[in-house]
């Protein structure tokens, strides 16, 4: 989906990865969705 164009631009490593995801999940969650994350 778009909402992760951004996200594919380049390569990252795992750790880097996972730390998106988490920004990510707390972005969307301070618009009012409801997401979890490891």
């Amino acid at each position: 989906p778009s909402l992760y164009d951004h996200i594919n631009l380049k390569p990252m490593t795992r750790q880097q990865a996972l730390l998106m995801e988490e920004e990510l999940a707390w972005d969307l969650r301070r618009e009012g969705y409801a997401v979890w994350f490891n």
